[in-house]
């Protein structure tokens, strides 16, 4: 066994980790787990899937389970390796995560020292820093990335390095909802493992364990396809209320500077620096929703079942409307979502939105 070495000393890339047993993702876990008991765990892993589906913290667990002194396999959580996990000691373990370090982007900080760096960008120990050292407990070094979408392109470049020139005993982990934003030399040295949402009597129970009430879960479930962690970000921003209030603003109960006062007066935790940065990511959120909404008229013209959509269930004061005023509104919403970036009040926007696509229904509904 190597002689510990101890880890650099310096301000680490995330948070105090959270570990907890995923739900729906044991199959593709026990194959690895088995695999690196054979000792044909391959080097690098991209496990992608739908965001929000809980595939990060599988990956923590998953990690805890090649380096628990029992393992590979099911973490036990109680051993000196587990514990030193549990309190974001363990020095053969590096997460990282852009949003637990405060910042939008993996910058190629993350994954090569720089000297002189800018003092406002990333200062914690890069994943080149971190794999210099030897194992200090004599097993697995792993690297876990979280959103690798996130990686700027020289970041990328950066990490290509290291997955073209792995040490022995390294597992480089990535995860990502988009994985077209990677490099297709990144993507042709990793094993992809593709992490399904859970089923809807699984979300619902990781819904429940996180307190949601039980009258908005089978709702909340359903809008967000069965990921868990997206039906959690639309609760805490009200979407299911929003929605509520496009579909009476679409059926003509509502009109379109009623439904813009409501929709800015509706709870949520958005974000922005300012309270008008605010206010333009709770009128992003409802465009956005707006736009699921439009698409799935489109989808179900398509041929889809209602009950394959999100939105099946509330569609029909949006086909009330011809195919061309139903074109002509998801254009206008969607030039709308494009200038939210831009330095444009949040009440404008949606006035826009919603004043610029109120067609009169047609007589006769479909």
């Amino acid at each position: 066994m190597p002689s510990k070495i101890k880890p650099v000393k310096k301000k680490t890339a995330v948070k105090r980790a959270e570990w907890t047993q995923p739900l729906g993702h044991d199959a593709w876990m026990e194959g690895l787990w088995s695999a690196a008991r054979s000792d044909h765990l391959p080097h690098a892993l991209l496990v992608q899937g739908a965001a929000g589906i809980g595939k990060f913290t599988a990956m923590k667990w998953f990690a805890a389970g090649l380096l628990c002194d029992n393992g590979p396999g099911a973490p036990c959580m109680s051993c000196g390796a587990c514990r030193r996990l549990r309190a974001n000691t363990h020095p053969d373990l590096l997460l990282v995560d852009a949003r637990a370090a405060g910042m939008d982007a993996l910058t190629v900080a993350f994954f090569a020292e720089r000297k002189g760096a800018p003092s406002g960008g990333f200062q914690g120990v890069s994943v080149g820093e971190f794999l210099s050292l030897r194992s200090a407990e004599g097993g697995y070094r792993v690297v876990l990335v979280r959103e690798a979408e996130r990686m700027n392109l020289n970041a990328q470049n950066a990490f290509l390095k290291t997955l073209e020139e792995p040490a022995p005993g390294t597992v480089l982990i990535m995860e990502t909802s988009m994985p077209a934003r990677l490099l297709e030399t990144i993507q042709s040295r990793v094993i992809v493992v593709r992490a399904a949402a859970p089923d809807a009597q699984v979300a619902r129970a990781i819904l429940e364990q996180q307190g949601v009430e039980t009258e908005e879960l089978d709702r909340l479930v359903r809008m967000a396809q069965g990921s868990p962690g997206r039906a959690m970000e639309l609760e805490r921003n009200s979407i299911p209320a929003m929605r509520d209030l496009l579909i009476e603003w679409a059926s003509g109960q509502r009109g379109a500077i009623a439904t813009r006062m409501a929709v800015m007066e509706l709870k949520g935790k958005f974000t922005g620096k300012t309270p008008a940065a605010e206010a333009r990511d709770r009128a992003r959120c409802f465009l956005d929703l707006g736009l699921e909404l439009w698409r799935d008229t489109g989808r179900l013209g398509a041929g889809l079942h209602p009950d394959q959509l999100a939105h099946g269930d509330c569609l029909n004061p949006l086909l009330a409307y011809s195919d061309t005023d139903r074109s002509q509104a998801l254009q206008i919403w969607m030039q709308v979502r494009q200038d939210v970036g831009l330095n444009i009040g949040a009440e404008t926007l949606l006035d826009r939105a919603l004043l610029g696509s109120s067609p009169a229904p047609q007589s006769k509904k479909r």
